[in-house]
């Protein structure tokens, strides 16, 4: 349903704009789990709304280093949620370090990518809920990409503050703190006076 409000947000700024929407074109990366090519999964959606000339998709999986590319060489990124609350984009984080503008799309109660987006500065999040599907959210998604693609011509300083907590220096901060603590509480116990354990050589 996300994916459908999104292509359809397209086909009304193309409608609406023609000069701005005409010209928007949306790749759809790694779109299945497999390594290989299988059927579109998004194409037959952009065909049955009318825009399939507007939208690529990849199927097939891609390296880790094909992803960052994508991101960095994209005008607008999107971040789509889902209708489940918890569900977690997994690359919100990169899309926002790779310091692109970023179209978030996801269910009001996904915490986690509004608080990113947000808080960083990094785009605009349109959110549905329950009762608000994500379908009639479509002139909303339209506005947000007539408005980023503008604003992309003027790329602003994020605050990256906000999600420093997950950032591979932060993560990996934590992790030594708590094997240090391992260490010192190993050290605390030998120092009690217990022997240490030696194994007897035949």
């Amino acid at each position: 349903e996300t994916v459908r409000a999104v292509l359809e947000g397209v086909r009304l700024l193309r409608d609406e704009d023609p000069a701005i929407g005409r010209k928007v074109r949306v790749h759809f990366v790694g779109t299945s789990y497999s390594p290989e090519f299988v059927a579109p999964i998004v194409l037959p959606y952009a065909a049955e709304i009318g825009i399939a000339d507007q939208v690529d998709e990849r199927t097939e999986r891609v390296p880790y280093i094909d992803a960052l590319n994508a991101m960095v060489t994209a005008d607008v990124v999107l971040v789509l949620g889902s209708t489940h609350p918890h569900y977690a984009a997994s690359k919100v984080y990169n899309c926002i370090a790779a310091g692109q503008t970023v179209l978030a799309v996801c269910h009001e109660d996904t915490v986690s990518i509004r608080d990113a987006v947000e808080k960083t500065g990094a785009g605009v999040v349109v959110t549905y809920n329950d009762r608000v599907t994500a379908l009639t959210r479509a002139p909303a998604i339209a506005a947000a990409m007539r408005a980023l693609l503008a604003r992309n011509r003027e790329r602003r300083a994020l605050d990256l503050d906000p999600i420093a907590e997950h950032s591979a220096r932060s993560m990996t901060e934590r992790v030594l703190r708590n094997i240090e603590a391992v260490v010192r509480e190993a050290g605390a116990e030998g120092g009690r006076g217990r022997a240490p354990v030696r194994g007897r050589r035949s």
